[in-house]
């Protein structure tokens, strides 16, 4: 009970940050093209035409625009 804690606030808000972006990113990384794909097959996409391998290359560039950039630009806010 008198020892200092191993890690300080900062350091265990760090952990679990990064163990939440890293379940999301291999959670989604995967899941969310498929259901985008899935969608598109039934019609409940706007991006329901074409063929099937523009389907799935619509699915993929929805996911990264879902985890790309703006992901990305949020996790460096959080890290500075």
């Amino acid at each position: 009970p008198d020892k200092p804690p191993k890690y300080s606030l900062l350091t265990w808000f760090a952990m679990l940050f990064s163990a939440g972006v890293g379940v999301g990113l291999y959670f989604f990384g995967v899941a969310e093209p498929i259901i985008h794909f899935d969608d598109m097959q039934e019609g409940n996409s706007r991006w329901y035409e074409g063929s099937i391998n523009e389907k799935a290359m619509n699915a993929l560039n929805i996911s990264w625009f879902h985890w790309g950039f703006t992901a990305s630009a949020t996790y460096c806010v959080a890290a500075l």
